[in-house]
């Protein structure tokens, strides 16, 4: 595969088996900067496995994954957005914060919060709904100003309005700071931008959905 210029991230030839079951067939991907790429397909049809090579949770057994160019990194989640559950909404954005090793006013935090509906920021992650701690999951990656996010279903489990913010919020990354993203979705087609490439995952190969 050529790498070109504006290629952020490359997927070459990336397999993935897990015993008898090929889960990913050589899979061939390129992400540019300042693209959104959404990923369809059943539950179980190797989304999240492809997703966790990328981050590099996990190998692939042959391909490789080339990320050169994200001089502020990649951030994102799978399976399911993980949050600190004896702190805060507040300290739980502000911690992360201090683990990237990155700065954020405070202030900055309760405007994104309240664009978003949080109103409790004191409440603990423990007793926060599925809905919110995606919320507050997705915003705490957003924060970090990375040249690319990944996300697994960021939108499921979430009402339409906060479908909507959420989708803004994309937006304002893409538009605003050429940022890329990247996210999978089971349900009914979801699009962040007209011009998004889309692409679907099934018996482990990576089509362009017509």
């Amino acid at each position: 595969m050529n790498v070109e210029n504006n290629s952020i991230l490359v997927l070459s030839g990336i397999v993935k088996n897990y015993k008898d079951l090929s889960v990913l067939k050589d899979l061939n991907m390129e992400i540019d900067k300042g693209d959104v790429v959404s990923i369809e397909g059943k539950n179980g049809c190797g989304k999240t496995t492809l997703l966790s090579i990328i981050l590099g949770f996990e190998k692939a057994d042959a391909g490789f994954v080339k990320a050169e160019k994200l001089g502020e990194g990649m951030s994102g989640y799978i399976n399911r957005p993980i949050l600190f559950r004896n702190m805060t909404i507040l300290e739980n954005i502000e911690y992360f914060f201090t683990l990237s090793n990155k700065k954020i006013k405070e202030e900055i935090i309760l405007d994104y919060l309240d664009y978003l509906s949080i109103k409790d920021i004191n409440k603990r992650a423990k007793d926060l709904s599925t809905g919110m701690q995606k919320k507050v999951a997705i915003l705490r990656h957003l924060l970090t100003k990375s040249d690319l996010y990944v996300f697994d279903e960021p939108f499921s489990g979430l009402d339409e309005e906060s479908v909507e913010k959420i989708k803004n919020l994309f937006r304002k990354e893409v538009v605003e700071r050429q940022a890329s993203l990247l996210y999978t979705n089971h349900q009914k087609e979801i699009v962040v931008l007209e011009n998004q490439k889309n692409y679907v995952l099934e018996n482990g190969i990576l089509k362009d959905k017509i």
